[in-house]
């Protein structure tokens, strides 16, 4: 279904996105971002400028071709930003996110996806994770609900001009701390 693709064409051929149905929890927030960008409108950290999906300024913002983060504010919500998604298959780290709802970022080099999952027991900020045997090769991050980051939304266009795609529009996985511990960290 179109809509939930997180983009839908009008007849004028005008891109309008909204935000998919699996983001409505209420576990979600969304910020302005700028049109073709990643960087906020706002102040994005002050909850006034936190909206729900169906706030008159967040619909209004989105139908003048604007763009949207995703914030996880409650609940057990994770997004996994997986900047490195070669090297995370050659690990075996992404196993556990097959069957979740997944976005690939409009990155020109590709290789860049955002999973969406339910883990319960992580501190609220955000925990990036490196390579062991590379140190130095940044593989992603994980926002845990609370934390103080942001995924630019599915349906948003990123700056190459390339669009967030839905791929896998499932609910969101339930993972285990310890499943994803082993997965994620362990390698």
């Amino acid at each position: 279904n179109e809509v939930n693709m997180a983009i839908h064409t009008s007849s004028s051929q005008q891109i309008n996105v909204s935000i998919p149905e699996y983001l409505k929890s209420g576990e979600f927030k969304f910020i302005r971002l700028k049109p073709r960008s990643k960087e906020p409108c706002d102040a994005w950290t002050n909850k006034r400028h936190q909206y729900d999906a169906d706030s008159p300024a967040m619909v209004k913002w989105l139908e003048s071709g604007g763009n949207y983060g995703v914030l996880c504010v409650s609940g057990d919500v994770c997004i996994l930003d997986a900047d490195n998604h070669t090297r995370l298959e050659q690990l075996g780290c992404l196993d556990e996110f097959a069957d979740t709802f997944t976005v690939e970022t409009g990155s020109e080099q590709g290789g860049h996806y955002h999973y969406y999952i339910r883990v319960n027991g992580y501190e609220p900020k955000k925990i990036p994770f490196y390579d062991l045997v590379d140190e130095k090769e940044h593989l992603g991050e994980l926002y845990p609900a609370g934390s103080q980051a942001y995924c630019v939304g599915p349906g948003s266009i990123h700056p190459s001009g390339n669009p967030y795609r839905v791929l896998n529009d499932s609910p969101l996985k339930e993972i285990s701390q310890e499943s994803l511990d082993i997965a994620l960290f362990s390698k």
